[in-house]
């Protein structure tokens, strides 16, 4: 069986907009998987990520941005 609802984590943002806009099958599709099996999930699984960039338009790191950080440069310290 399943684990309750209740006692399950939340959805991420990116599980919320997958929900909302009915995405299962696209994403099941690209990722040769089967729709059901991307309902249970609760954020994207790592070895996914680059599936559901492909079949849903949005960037890998805003689909898992623990992941995939946008790089800042790195602050260079000035001693003068």
């Amino acid at each position: 069986m399943g684990v309750p609802a209740a006692k399950r984590p939340p959805r991420d943002a990116t599980m919320r907009y997958i929900a909302k806009k009915k995405l299962w099958a696209a994403i099941a599709a690209e990722c040769n998987i089967r729709p059901g099996a991307v309902r249970l999930w609760r954020k994207v699984p790592p070895l996914r990520v680059l599936g559901v960039e492909r079949a849903i338009g949005r960037p890998r790191r805003l689909i898992r941005p623990d992941l995939y950080a946008e790089k800042t440069p790195a602050r260079r310290e000035h001693h003068g």
